[in-house]
């Protein structure tokens, strides 16, 4: 009874000793922390970013991204550095939680075929936001 009780006691802290707690994040950008290029019609454009809102939650494999309301899942790392890629890599986030500063871009448009980018429209971004964490 005694190996039992103990098997089942270490057992529990193990499980408990390797569960990570989610982490929640609120960023925000301004006007002017991003820039971006655009492809419309056969011309390119730069331009700054509009402000962005941002609700990180990281939890491994299970991370999600919420760009001004749209839910993008994600991967993250976690450690001081946090790096997040969302499941088509269009975006890459990275957030460093001693600072609260993060960084996301979004390079994609930039691999799509020119003729493809041109008739349709595609941007490619960075954007810095200022973070807190809940």
């Amino acid at each position: 009874m005694n190996k039992l009780l103990t098997t089942i006691t270490l057992l529990f802290f193990s499980v408990a000793a390797n569960a990570q707690e989610k982490e929640i994040w609120a960023c925000q950008s301004a006007t002017g922390d991003g820039a971006g290029v655009n492809w419309q019609n056969g011309s390119t454009t730069i331009r700054p970013t509009n402000p962005f809102t941002l609700l990180l939650t990281i939890d491994g494999v299970a991370s999600n991204l919420k760009l001004d309301g749209a839910d993008i899942p994600a991967m993250c790392t976690d450690d001081a550095w946090v790096s997040c890629l969302d499941e088509t890599n269009t975006y890459h986030l990275i957030l460093n939680k001693l600072r609260g500063q993060a960084a996301l871009s979004s390079l994609f448009a930039a691999v799509l075929p020119k003729d493809f980018r041109n008739e349709n429209g595609g941007a490619i971004y960075a954007v810095y936001f200022s973070c807190s964490k809940f």
